[in-house]
């Protein structure tokens, strides 16, 4: 064994051997293995939005439900339902717009050999995203009419306009996505 009156040397020398090995590992960009298929910039920006919109929905949520504590004890029951299902709406479309979030988060950590059968599940579940949230749209702005409350119209506002920012963002993501996967095979009617 090797040994150093100064420990400052040997410090410096295991450093600088750590360094010489760790170059020349097959670690690529983002701590990816060399080689592994790079998730594009354009698709990890898309990806960061739809947290920041899953975020916002989830504030909005809570804006809602603390609107509705308000309305407990309102002589019209019917004000107080359908503000509670547009929450259970906009509740829904946070969680699926999580849920995506987390899928597409981790396109980094796939391996090369999976990637294009992982980005086909994708593909097909932003498609059923972006219908679904298309439909929590169509549900809110359908209740939102019993309601004559302008500050909680202004949320429910809020939260439409980010859902529907959000169903853009699963039309954009799809777009990014179909190169990655496998969908040739397909049928294309699922896609469009």
């Amino acid at each position: 064994m090797i040994h150093f009156r100064n420990r400052k040397i040997g410090v410096i020398l295991l450093v600088a051997l750590f360094l010489l090995i760790g170059g020349c590992s097959t670690v690529g960009k983002r701590g990816q293995p060399a080689g592994a298929p790079l998730v594009p910039d354009e698709l990890m920006t898309l990806v960061e939005y739809l947290y920041m919109n899953s975020q916002a929905l989830a504030a909005a949520h809570s804006d809602l439900k603390d609107a509705t504590g308000g309305l407990v004890l309102a002589p019209d029951d019917r004000l107080l339902s359908h503000l509670q299902k547009i929450a259970l709406y906009v509740q829904k479309a946070q969680e699926s717009s999580h849920y995506q979030w987390e899928l597409l988060s981790i396109g980094d950590y796939i391996r090369a050999e999976a990637a294009s059968d992982y980005y086909t599940l994708r593909l097909k579940s932003l498609h059923h995203a972006a219908v679904e949230t298309s439909w929590d749209i169509q549900f809110i702005e359908l209740y939102s009419t019993a309601i004559d409350h302008p500050k909680i119209l202004e949320i429910i506002a809020e939260a439409l306009a980010t859902l529907e920012a959000t169903g853009e963002l699963y039309r954009r993501l799809q777009i990014q996505v179909q190169p990655l996967s496998n969908a040739d095979g397909l049928p294309q009617t699922i896609f469009q």
